[in-house]
């Protein structure tokens, strides 16, 4: 049974990473018996959300991701492509898990930055360049070329952001390779493809898609003016 593979491939990669962590807990960190005991229950469960959710990205997200993308490539109509590559790439992240926390984290650790403002920059981020890579994949541009421009652009608006966002805006981007993201995005990049001669040219388009958030974040920090130099001299007392 399907559901057998996937509760395999994910006690797999869980529970030695689980076995690790109780082992630090019990020797080096001291932590309480009870504790390690409730993390690897934690664990267990885990292994089982994981196994469903997988599941589910198999029958559902994948295979609608997919036909979303050769449908609209049927459409011929670059526009609408764009569009709705903004719109799923800003819903889904929005509805990432990953984000949500990365969000909290950010706003726990910067008094003068919101949850909702970088949850919202973050998918606005994703939306934006999930267009420019469906259309690169489309217009057949080569990716190299795609990556090396999306990320000279990241590198050059650092200079302009106050240090303190710079490692934010980089852990943003590894932040949308979530559970929910990637399947879509990776599906829907084939789908766009296959109606190409390449089949690999939807490949890529999670690296594209994690530019988004980088560039956003160092936007967000550029915009934020006198309240960015604030987290700056906080993140500076703090150190």
């Amino acid at each position: 049974m399907e559901i057998v593979e996937k509760t395999k491939e994910t006690a797999i990669s869980v529970f030695p990473i689980s076995a690790l962590v109780a082992l630090l807990g019990l020797t080096v960190a001291d932590l309480p018996h009870a504790l390690v005991a409730w993390f690897l229950a934690g664990s267990v469960l885990v292994v089982i959300g994981l196994s469903l959710f997988l599941m589910g990205v198999d029958l559902g997200i994948s295979r609608v991701g997919e036909r979303c993308g050769a449908a609209l490539t049927a459409r011929k109509s670059a526009l609408l492509m764009a569009a709705v590559a903004f719109a799923i790439g800003v819903v889904v992240t929005a509805a990432e898990p990953d984000i949500q926390v990365f969000g909290g984290q950010v706003a726990g650790a910067f008094s003068n930055i919101a949850k909702g403002d970088v949850v919202f920059s973050i998918s606005m981020g994703v939306g934006v360049f999930l267009s420019l890579g469906v259309l690169r994949t489309v217009l057949g541009v080569p990716l190299k070329a795609a990556l090396l421009v999306f990320y000279a652009a990241a590198l050059a608006m650092l200079a302009f952001s106050p240090r303190a966002m710079a490692g934010v805006a980089f852990d943003s981007g590894g932040a949308t390779t979530g559970p929910l993201t990637v399947p879509f995005i990776l599906a829907l990049g084939l789908g766009v493809s296959a109606v190409r001669a390449d089949r690999d040219g939807g490949f890529g388009l999670t690296g594209i898609a994690s530019a988004g958030p980088l560039v956003a974040m160092l936007a967000y920090a550029m915009l934020k003016g006198g309240a960015a130099a604030e987290v700056a001299a906080e993140t500076s007392e703090a150190g």
